[in-house]
């Protein structure tokens, strides 16, 4: 399944690794771990995506995942937040 979806994605003659590493995490974690029931299982499952990407795809998963966070500030505007040292920065 998981492959599937990578081969039905548009057309890219030269698709950015990063992009393709973050789609394939993805569709593990929506395929596979979302099936699992507990905190062990799930762990497991992120160590291993982990080691996966870093060891076949050459990628570090620090780099190839990461959280947005759009905070509303006083100003009235939003501000993007992309790594927790950046959310502290700000508070």
């Amino acid at each position: 399944m998981v492959n599937l979806t990578l081969t039905l994605t548009p057309p890219n003659p030269n698709p950015p690794p990063v992009s393709q590493a973050r789609l394939w995490a993805h569709e593990c974690q929506r395929v596979f771990a979302d099936r699992l029931i507990n905190d062990a299982d799930r762990s497991w499952f992120l160590s291993e995506t982990k080691a996966q990407m870093k060891e076949h795809l050459k990628l570090p998963y620090d780099k190839v995942i990461y959280i947005y966070i759009y905070m509303y500030t006083h100003t009235h505007t939003y501000m993007y937040i992309y790594t927790y040292t950046h959310i502290y920065m700000y508070i």
